[in-house]
């Protein structure tokens, strides 16, 4: 027995459409039960069955629920010149574009807000330009000094600043991701963060 749904047509008029059942079911076509190549049968799973499917999926969303929603946080790009006592006390709880360091965060800690130091998988850093933090876990190792050919070189020929932005920091260019050896040194600069 073949279910139909209603779809509209496109001039707005409802009309029957066959709901393809196996595309749901894999094991139909492998038990030889479908007929035809419109026309597709399967078996009904006993009803225990997907009673248990179904209280094992819920159980499954109960029980593994991130603690943590993004939705529930307050946050701020960087500090905007306040220290972590008048964020707490703005209400803030997250900073973004902050401080790598580890007495940082613990600071931030104790003021109940959480950190996230600020990375880019899409820019690389040149060391020798004035205000470069050579320390910085991440921006060094996806340095472009050692490694020119991180650079993305645009059609015209051209290193590319990132978002083709000539006032960005001079620090940043746009990276060529499909470059040997810079998913591992972004990797590498991420592990150095944490």
């Amino acid at each position: 027995m073949m279910r139909r749904v209603l779809s509209r047509s496109w001039s707005g008029a409802y009309r029957p459409k066959p709901l393809c059942v196996v595309a749901l079911c894999p094991l139909a076509s492998a038990r030889g039960e479908a007929r035809g190549p419109w026309r597709r049968r399967v078996a009904s799973p006993p009803a225990g069955l997907l009673v248990a499917v179904g209280f094992l999926l819920l159980l499954a969303s109960v029980g593994t629920a991130h603690p943590w929603d993004f939705r529930d946080e307050v946050y701020t790009c960087g500090t905007a010149g306040m220290t972590l006592a008048e964020l707490q006390s703005a209400g803030v709880t997250l900073v973004s574009h902050c401080p790598w360091t580890r007495e940082w965060m613990e600071e931030a800690r104790a003021h109940g807000i959480r950190g996230m130091p600020y990375i880019s998988l899409y820019k690389v850093y040149d060391l020798s330009v004035a205000g470069a933090d050579p320390n910085h876990p991440f921006w060094s190792a996806v340095a472009m000094n050692d490694h020119p050919e991180w650079v993305y070189i645009g059609p015209d020929g051209e290193r590319k600043r990132p978002f083709n932005n000539t006032y960005y920091p001079k620090m940043f260019w746009q990276s060529c991701t499909n470059t040997p050896g810079i998913a591992d040194a972004y990797c590498r600069g991420a592990a150095g963060i944490m």
